[in-house]
């Protein structure tokens, strides 16, 4: 799986690879479409993707751009699969984003 996350171009967002419509597999995390995948089911959540967003980890961590990639519904929350502009993954819930219709200046830094 090497190469897969690497950095995106925010003027190209929304040509970032995402699992549409249905909950991920083992096979669309090796292939970079998904993030992760729930074993023990999930459900795809109705949000469109790609979708831009700045995360704030909840425990007061620095706000960061990102792609959501990924959105799906399991025991009661939602977990997305994004991409943060500098490369990387990351797995976080619903309540860590707020979406941003299009890349503004913090996606530009």
């Amino acid at each position: 799986m090497s190469g897969l996350w690497g950095p995106l171009v925010a003027a190209d967002w929304r040509n970032t690879p995402a699992l549409k419509g249905r909950a991920a597999t083992g096979a669309d995390v090796e292939a970079g479409v998904a993030v992760f995948y729930i074993s023990n089911g999930s459900a795809p959540h109705p949000i469109p993707l790609p979708v831009c967003a700045i995360h704030r980890d909840v425990k007061g961590g620095e706000a960061i751009p990102v792609v959501v990639i990924q959105a799906e519904e399991s025991r009661g929350k939602v977990f997305l699969g994004a991409r943060p502009l500098r490369g990387g993954s990351l797995v976080c819930t619903l309540e860590e984003v707020k979406f941003v219709d299009k890349p503004d200046e913090r996606f530009f830094k």
